[in-house]
Protein backbone atom coordinates (compact mmCIF):
# COMPACT_ATOMS: atom_id res chain seq x y z
CA UNK A 1 0.00 0.00 0.00
CA UNK A 2 1.25 3.46 -0.92
CA UNK A 3 0.27 6.29 1.41
CA UNK A 4 1.32 9.77 0.28
CA UNK A 5 1.97 12.19 3.13
CA UNK A 6 1.94 15.32 0.98
CA UNK A 7 2.85 16.71 -2.44
CA UNK A 8 6.00 18.07 -4.04
CA UNK A 9 4.24 21.44 -4.37
CA UNK A 10 3.55 21.45 -0.62
CA UNK A 11 7.21 20.65 0.08
CA UNK A 12 8.26 23.62 -2.05
CA UNK A 13 5.88 25.98 -0.25
CA UNK A 14 7.15 24.68 3.10
CA UNK A 15 10.75 25.43 2.10
CA UNK A 16 11.96 21.82 1.98
CA UNK A 17 15.43 21.15 0.61
CA UNK A 18 14.42 17.78 -0.91
CA UNK A 19 11.66 15.20 -1.11
CA UNK A 20 12.26 11.66 0.20
CA UNK A 21 10.28 8.55 -0.69
CA UNK A 22 10.67 5.17 1.01
CA UNK A 23 10.45 2.27 -1.45
CA UNK A 24 9.98 -1.21 0.00
CA UNK A 25 11.45 -3.78 -2.38
CA UNK A 26 10.68 -7.46 -2.61
CA UNK A 27 7.09 -7.43 -1.40
CA UNK A 28 3.81 -7.80 -3.23
CA UNK A 29 3.50 -4.00 -3.40
CA UNK A 30 6.90 -3.48 -5.04
CA UNK A 31 5.50 -2.53 -8.48
CA UNK A 32 3.15 0.05 -6.92
CA UNK A 33 5.96 1.45 -4.77
CA UNK A 34 8.28 1.83 -7.76
CA UNK A 35 5.51 3.45 -9.82
CA UNK A 36 4.75 5.87 -6.97
CA UNK A 37 8.43 6.79 -6.57
CA UNK A 38 8.65 7.40 -10.33
CA UNK A 39 5.71 9.82 -10.21
CA UNK A 40 7.30 11.69 -7.31
CA UNK A 41 10.64 11.83 -9.15
CA UNK A 42 8.94 13.25 -12.25
CA UNK A 43 7.16 15.92 -10.19
CA UNK A 44 10.42 16.82 -8.46
CA UNK A 45 12.14 17.11 -11.82
CA UNK A 46 9.42 19.45 -13.12
CA UNK A 47 9.82 21.73 -10.08
CA UNK A 48 13.62 21.48 -9.78
CA UNK A 49 13.32 19.82 -6.35
CA UNK A 50 15.97 17.28 -5.32
CA UNK A 51 14.56 13.76 -4.89
CA UNK A 52 15.85 10.98 -2.65
CA UNK A 53 14.54 7.42 -3.01
CA UNK A 54 15.26 5.27 0.03
CA UNK A 55 14.91 1.72 -1.28
CA UNK A 56 15.25 -1.20 1.11
CA UNK A 57 14.76 -4.95 1.06
CA UNK A 58 12.82 -6.37 4.00
CA UNK A 59 14.76 -8.31 6.61
CA UNK A 60 15.18 -11.94 5.66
Amino acid sequence: MVTPVNSVEWALRAGADAVVAYVALGGENEPAMISYASRIAEACDRWGMPFIAEAEWPDA
